[in-house]
């Protein structure tokens, strides 16, 4: 911070936010900060040897911080990145990258265009994929797990359950943040008994799982009715998913020891990581609309909680690996 090393709780605290969900837990950013401020508002008396700071304006200087991260990290792409220019001036970052161009959906290569079906084992629609970014070429699917890609000469392994759990996450959170969410109504709504502590967790919740689509009231007693399920969850199995639904969210709670209250982010990653399964086959359509949509996601690098979705191997590394290199 201008021009000195310091240390400061306050600042890693706002780096884990900027990170929140492009994480796993127990992983930690590794960062380099440049900070310019005014002196006057730093109190530099906190240590002996002047090392640990206090900011007089703490919360904006964390919200200034986080943020820069997050939108580093949305602006970012696979594989190594040139360093972007960043210029702070006040609290105003500015933050420049190259830009990506687009160009029309792919095909796979070496096979004849199939029918586009209306929907596939991922419940994706499949009608009108968006372009893949220039320099991205689908190759085809690994044991029904993992997209493989070309990127600029280097190959991407792209796990297609984390893609799809983060294109999810993103689409859910965006209607839940626009009030826009509407479930989707059960032709049979199921009816569910929870155990007494579910249950009685689960009564003081059901509003909240209404904002992110999840139709469930009381019955009386321990029952539950679940009448809708959120937007493009594609499940015929509904007990198992709302008990898993619940369980987590009753985990995450008592992790966090908030008692009143899940956040919508929370819930959207929690009913996320019950949308998808394990195995599920994808055709060569639905292939190439996973990679676009995740592709346009904001953060597409990661699942909500963390994991990584793609892998890149670069051409140098890929050479290196076979020995083409002297």
């Amino acid at each position: 911070m201008n021009s000195r090393p310091v240390q400061s709780g306050s600042l890693n605290a706002a780096l884990l936010e900027g990170y929140h969900n492009a994480l796993m837990r127990g992983r930690y950013p590794v960062t380099v900060l440049f900070l310019e401020m005014d002196p006057c508002g730093v109190d530099v008396n906190v240590h002996p040897a002047k090392r640990e700071v206090r900011f007089r304006q703490d919360g904006d200087v964390r919200r200034f911080v986080s943020g820069a991260a997050a939108e580093v990290l949305r602006g970012g792409s696979v594989g190594p990145l040139p360093m972007p220019t960043m210029t702070t001036n006040g609290f105003s970052p500015t933050l420049t990258f190259a830009p990506t161009a687009s160009q029309p959906a792919a095909t796979i290569p070496g096979r004849a265009p199939l029918p586009m079906a209306s929907r596939g084992s991922l419940g994706l629609e499949v009608e009108s994929a968006p372009g893949i970014p220039t320099g991205w070429r689908l190759l085809g699917v690994v044991d029904h797990l993992y997209l493989a890609a070309e990127k600029d000469g280097g190959l991407v392994l792209i796990d297609q359950h984390a893609a799809h759990e983060r294109i999810l996450f993103e689409q859910l959170l965006r209607q839940v943040a626009q009030e826009e969410v509407s479930g989707q109504r059960l032709l049979y709504p199921v009816t569910i008994e929870f155990p007494p502590v579910q249950a009685a967790f689960l009564k003081e919740r059901t509003g909240e799982l209404g904002k992110v689509g999840l139709g469930i009231s009381g019955m009386g007693g321990n029952a539950f009715l679940v009448d809708a399920l959120p937007p493009r969850i594609r499940t015929l199995a509904v007990e198992e998913f709302v008990r898993g639904v619940v369980a987590d969210l009753e985990k995450g709670a008592m992790a966090t020891r908030k008692d009143r209250r899940l956040s919508e982010e929370v819930i959207a990653k929690t009913v996320c990581r019950h949308a998808v399964k394990a195995n599920d086959r994808l055709n060569d359509a639905e292939a190439v609309r996973l990679l676009a949509d995740l592709l346009a996601c904001e953060l597409p690098y990661t699942c909500p909680h963390g994991r990584p979705t793609m892998i890149l191997w670069s051409k140098a590394e890929l050479e290196k690996k076979f020995g083409r290199t002297g």
